[in-house]
């Protein structure tokens, strides 16, 4: 609830404020105009509630992000000012149009028209991104349709959440600052995987959130769909989006329109298109393969009750969930779960009453994954039809003869159709199979179905085997998913493995995730922290990081912590700081 009204009011002497057009958790959106231009605006107020936090600081970091650019596809800053009591606001030009959320909502769009609203907004990504700016948030609520002589015109919402990168972070004076909450990562339906698990974020995570942006424009849905956001965001992770003629739009699509959503959402970023530019190149491309008579979109009329503005989305606390008929996929490759309307229910219910939790790994923040057990299946397993023993005795028969490959081929193909409980062992020995192929990721998918499928499939000793392999492995993606299935699923539950990885793991990103679920689950009386902080310390490139780390341990008041403190004082710049925590601790 809003603490006031400006409506009426005269905002620094030349805003005249007409409306308000929406409210907020931290900040109310004002149309106004200026008294000596006649010019409309938007205003954005922040709550004076905030105005000595950390909001305050990513309010101020939005209009510095937004006054360095001049772009026609970005909503162009006017003025960031104070109002007489010192609450913070933005002054932005109003555009009206319609949200993309909006458009979409009748379904699938035109191809030509997906692709041209695509194109801007690569435009856009592609100074951004030359500014040294990532957007981070992509998703059709921060992209504004409006019309310019009957055309569309795309104008980029909402870089609040931006992450400002190298010369330019410091150019702006940008303090690390901290986030907690899924909307710090953006809409789970969009997120790029090396957002999820902590890798390093780059431009290219921009360009899997359009290119999975592009995906519904073209297919009416999204690539992945889950009622509960975090194994939404592991789908991301490790499944393979279907193809865009197996969505069932009665469309064919061109395989160059194939090709840009494809690379686009590719898993590791080393494979997606290297920048925006070479995006936009696809997808002029993929333009030009479209018959000539295709006809062009209608013009965007502005509708009478429905106008968005700048900033008006992220006003939101969080992003909408998936609709109610969204549903779980398989494993890569296969037809989803079916599920009853009330397993969404369920899914829901038990999605409120857990809460996400947020680790800082170096400078990326690590969105920790809320696993939610629940079993959605269609049917029981008294009236399905077990998968065939003499398929699951072929098929093991293959993989003891060392050519998994073949078992796998054998196995994908009968497992097509819509699964059932009975087919959970030919998942299990899938997973087995997969795993002995390599196929890491892949072989946790399949684990997962099985468990969903028969719980007691979770006791399976050479599943926890592979899981735990896969977890000490060098991939710290396959790891942290694998780590949160031990965590969550198998029984008994890994603890002790849990606990051993967040004091020992070599790979940081896999040591916190670890952390995180030993604090989620209960056990961080019995976390590490001075073994693991040693690990923080060795690793540690930068003097800035070394001395954070060395005040984590003299905040433990542990003697263990003098060794790798002594060791920390070869770095000059923190020699005097680990002589100080060396000294308070050997007096204790």
């Amino acid at each position: 609830m809003a603490e006031r009204d400006l409506v009426g009011t005269l905002v620094v002497g030349r805003y005249r404020v007409v409306d308000r057009l929406a409210s907020g958790a931290t900040a109310d959106v004002y149309e106004a105009e200026h008294v000596e231009l006649g010019t409309r605006v938007a205003l954005k107020v922040l709550h004076a509630e905030h105005a000595d936090s950390e909001v305050a600081a990513r309010f101020l970091r939005e209009g510095k992000t937004l006054a360095m650019f001049r772009h026609r596809n970005i909503v162009e800053l006017l003025e960031v000012g104070r109002l007489d009591d010192g609450t913070l606001f933005l002054a932005t030009e109003l555009v009206r149009g319609l949200a993309l959320r909006t458009l979409m909502s009748g379904g699938p769009v035109e191809p030509r028209r997906a692709l041209g609203i695509t194109r801007q907004v690569l435009d856009a990504l592609g100074q951004a991104h030359a500014m040294g700016v990532i957007h981070r948030d992509i998703r059709p609520e921060n992209i504004l349709i409006a019309n310019d002589g009957g055309q569309d015109l795309v104008k980029m919402l909402d870089f609040g959440v931006a992450k400002l990168v190298a010369d330019t972070q410091t150019v702006l004076g940008e303090a690390k600052l901290t986030q907690a909450g899924m909307t710090a990562f953006g809409d789970p339906r969009y997120i790029a995987p090396e957002c999820v698990v902590g890798g390093t974020v780059d431009a290219r995570a921009d360009l899997y959130s359009m290119g999975a942006v592009l995906y519904e424009l073209l297919a009416g849905q999204p690539p992945f769909a889950d009622a509960d956001p975090s194994t939404l965001m592991r789908l991301h992770t490790y499944a393979a989006a279907p193809r865009l003629d197996q969505r069932g739009t009665g469309r064919t699509f061109t395989p160059q329109i194939e090709h840009v959503v494809g690379e686009a959402l590719a898993k590791k970023p080393d494979l997606r298109f290297a920048s925006a530019t070479e995006m936009a190149t696809a997808v002029d491309a993929a333009i030009h393969s479209l018959p000539v008579a295709t006809p062009a979109p209608e013009p965007l009329s502005r509708p009478p009750d429905d106008s968005f503005h700048l900033h008006v989305q992220d006003l939101l606390q969080r992003p909408p969930p998936p609709t109610e008929h969204s549903q779980p996929l398989a494993a890569p490759g296969h037809a989803p779960l079916p599920q009853k309307p009330t397993a969404v229910h369920r899914l829901l219910e038990l999605a409120r009453q857990h809460r996400m939790i947020v680790a800082a790994v170096g400078g990326t923040l690590v969105l920790v994954l809320v696993v939610i057990i629940a079993v959605a299946s269609g049917g029981s397993s008294s009236d399905a039809k077990a998968t065939s023993p003499d398929l699951v005795k072929r098929a093991t028969a293959l993989v003891n003869a060392g050519t998994p490959k073949e078992a796998i081929d054998l196995l994908e193909t009968e497992l097509a159709e819509p699964a059932k409980p009975g087919d959970a062992s030919a998942y299990l020995l899938l997973g087995h199979a997969r795993f002995a192929a390599g196929r890491r990721l892949d072989a946790l998918a399949a684990y997962e179905r099985a468990i969903v499928l028969a719980p007691k499939l979770a006791e399976d000793a050479q599943l926890r085997a592979n899981a735990t392999a896969i977890v000490d492995g060098k991939d710290a993606v396959d790891a942290v998913v694998a780590l949160e299935i031990l965590a969550t699923r198998v029984k008994p539950r890994a603890d002790d493995l849990v606990l051993t990885v967040a004091a020992t793991a070599k790979l940081p990103d896999v040591r916190r995730r670890a952390q995180a679920i030993a604090e989620r689950e209960g056990l961080a009386a019995r976390l590490d922290r001075v073994a693991s902080l040693s690990l923080d310390l060795a690793q540690a490139t930068t003097c800035e990081d070394r001395r954070t780390v060395i005040g984590k341990l003299r905040a433990t008041a542990d003697k263990r912590a003098v060794a790798p403190l002594k060791r920390a004082k070869v770095y000059k710049c923190v020699e005097r700081e680990a002589a100080d925590a060396i000294a308070e601790l050997e007096t204790k």
